[in-house]
């Protein structure tokens, strides 16, 4: 029975030591913090640069990417989420360890620090101090101050649209001290690190990072600059489905007018609508490029081509229209009617459609040019033979010149205006198809190869 006694007066007395020597040592640690933050920052000027011999003070930073969160071709800016990560060597924050409850390390608001005057120069903001007042840095025992500000960061970028919606970017934030030179601030790369960290990235639906690089900037003016680039691929599913297919179904149609019969009387209403759909796409397009003379979109040149081949397509459709109901009595000059006859023999047209019942005058000409062109064929031949002689040919109502060719007078045709109006609307859907196919062909394949080099270009 003592001995149980004995063994739970030990237990309790251990128990109640322990507790003592935790609460203690709390109270202590608490203390070392209230005497740590008295002895350091008493004296503390957060406007005085911490440098014992005025020696250049030395910052390292790093440029973590988190998003793309816009490149505004238009206005040429593009808006990044980034963290910072920028850390020093502040001699005048320096403490033993051991003499402060062994604390290592603690925190404090940015507003009582001295700060490095870290700007973003090619901001398209105004300028201001990186972070907010109350954003915590990490001081440690040996000086060492890390600085972590977060922002959204909109800068200037020098938009390339040639091969747009094809097209791969180029952009940059360039880091620098806004009035300390090279001597006083000196900005740095963190060692060993060759690149933009990405650990926290997260991917934009509208552009791919394919490539970033980082770099210092030799400066005549003795300020050290700090380049993160950032090569952006544009995607390219959205545009081809919403823009490049509607486009390409488009420049069917430009030629098309000229493939329905006049007697329709829509030539020059389907001629308009696909000169106003036109116009729209390349509003739309224009709407999203730079303002800029320097570079000229290869995609708005074409849309600008079909723009003005369709309004040459109205002009021509109005032609044609006028041609076709000008009255078949009404003679087609000479010029005209040799053209005519040789673009039909060329596109392989066949004769008159336009040929209604009440034509006799025409069919009995017709009739008779084809009893004239037999009655030739055969005296010919009955000279050829001896049967006749050429006297014969002065007497009668046959009066023909031997040296004529029956087949021209049989193959000969009566051109009219509805023939003419035919015959051009027929050239001028074959040709202006021709030439939409093989600009549309040269321009989209300029478009993919162009874009493809870009990618491979450093």
């Amino acid at each position: 029975m003592a001995t149980g006694c004995n063994g739970l007066v030990f237990w309790l007395l251990t128990s109640v030591v322990f507790l003592s020597l935790t609460f203690n040592n709390v109270m202590s640690s608490q203390d070392d913090y209230y005497n740590l933050m008295s002895d350091l920052f008493d004296s503390y000027k957060r406007e005085v640069r911490p440098t014992n011999d005025d020696s250049t003070t030395v910052v390292h930073i790093r440029f973590w990417l988190l998003s793309i969160q816009n490149l505004d071709e238009k206005n040429q800016v593009l808006a990044t989420s980034v963290i910072l990560e920028i850390s020093w060597t502040d001699p005048w924050l320096t403490w033993d360890a051991a003499n402060y409850g062994n604390i290592t390390k603690f925190r404090y608001p940015q507003k009582k620090l001295w700060l490095p005057d870290v700007v973003v120069i090619n901001t398209v903001r105004n300028q201001h101090q990186l972070g907010y007042d109350e954003c915590p840095l990490v001081v440690s025992y040996e000086g060492d101050v890390t600085w972590y500000p977060s922002e959204i960061i909109e800068t200037s970028c020098d938009i390339d649209v040639t091969y747009y919606p094809f097209d791969t970017q180029i952009c940059s934030v360039i880091v620098s001290t806004w009035v300390s030179t090279s001597d006083q601030v000196d900005l740095d790369l963190e060692p060993n690190i060759t690149d933009i960290v990405r650990e926290r990235f997260s991917p934009s639906g509208t552009w791919e990072l394919v490539a970033s690089s980082l770099e210092a900037i030799p400066d005549e003016n003795s300020f050290t600059k700090l380049a993160y680039s950032f090569k952006l691929r544009r995607l390219r599913t959205f545009y081809v489905m919403n823009m490049i297919i509607p486009i390409l179904f488009l420049s069917l149609t430009a030629s098309a007018v000229f493939y329905l019969p006049s007697e329709a009387g829509e030539k020059v209403g389907m001629s308009m609508t696909v000169l106003l759909s036109y116009a729209v796409y390349l509003t739309i397009i224009s709407e999203s490029m730079p303002q800029t003379s320097l570079q000229i979109s290869i995609l708005s040149v074409y849309m600008t081509l079909l723009l003005g081949v369709t309004a040459i397509a109205v002009v021509l459709s109005i032609l044609i229209l006028h041609w076709h109901h000008t009255s078949e009595v009404e003679n087609v000059g000479r010029r005209m009617t040799v053209i005519t006859r040789k673009l039909r023999s060329l596109m392989h047209l066949k004769s008159n459609p336009f040929k209604d019942d009440n034509d006799d005058n025409d069919l009995d000409l017709l009739d008779k040019r084809r009893e004239i062109s037999a009655t030739t064929t055969s005296v010919v031949s009955r000279l050829k033979t001896g049967k006749i002689s050429p006297s014969v040919m002065s007497n009668g109502k046959i009066k023909i010149l031997v040296s004529e060719k029956p087949s021209e007078v049989e193959e000969e045709e009566r051109i009219t205006w509805p023939i003419v109006s035919e015959t051009f609307d027929a050239v001028f859907f074959v040709s202006i198809s021709l030439f939409i196919i093989l600009l549309t062909v040269i321009v989209f394949m300029t478009l993919m190869i162009g874009g493809a080099l870009e990618d491979k270009h450093d």
